[in-house]
Formats: C-alpha cells, sequence, structure tokens
C-alpha cells in the first residue's frame, strides 16, 4: 500500500524531474505558475501537495497531463523515471532511433 508520504513524495519527484527536463530553475517556475520559488522547493521535496490549480497549471506548463504526477505504483514510477533520465542523456540520432522502436513495440 503507498502512503500519503510516498505519494507527496513521488509528485514532487516528478515535478522535479519535468523542471529539469525543461531546463527551468524553480525560482523560473515559479514565475510561470505565480507562485514562489520557495512553493516549488516544497513541492518538490514532498512536504506538500500541489493543489488542484498548480497541477493543472503544471501540466500546462509541460505539456502532459495532471495524471502523468500520479504514480500508478511506487515502483512503476522509479521505472518510467529512470527511463526519462535515460533519455534525457540521448543525442537526436538515439531518440529517432527510440522513437521508431517504440512505435513498433506499441503495434
Amino acid at each position: 500500500m503507498t502512503t500519503e508520504l510516498e505519494i507527496k513524495k513521488a509528485i514532487g519527484k516528478q515535478i522535479k524531474a519535468y523542471r529539469k527536463r525543461f531546463g527551468l530553475t524553480q525560482f523560473s517556475l515559479g514565475e510561470k505558475l505565480e507562485i514562489n520559488q520557495r512553493q516549488i522547493a516544497i513541492l518538490e521535496s514532498g512536504k506538500s501537495f500541489p493543489s488542484l490549480k498548480t497541477l493543472v497549471n503544471l501540466s500546462n506548463v509541460f505539456n502532459c497531463n495532471v495524471s502523468d504526477f500520479f504514480p500508478d505504483d511506487i515502483n512503476d514510477k522509479k521505472v518510467r523515471d529512470e527511463v526519462l533520465v535515460l533519455i534525457d542523456q540521448m543525442d537526436c540520432q538515439q531518440m529517432r532511433a527510440l522513437k521508431i522502436f517504440i512505435e513498433s513495440f506499441m503495434k
């Protein structure tokens, strides 16, 4: 069973991963969301749940679904994060090859 603390930490980790992937600082993300950098730090550390408004705004900034911030399962979340880290390290040619692989895998 997933605890409230685990969920908060998983959401915070996902927010941080998206922020880093988009090359934003906590301050610049806070500006986009119209909240202060301290609140971003609190969310990323898992000390607080984001409000619904903040989640919607995050999904708009990162062009994702609100549900992307909530793990189906903590272990699945870990694997997803590890894959995203690897993708972030790829060059364009590797990403194109991965895209082709995933598209063929999903058929």
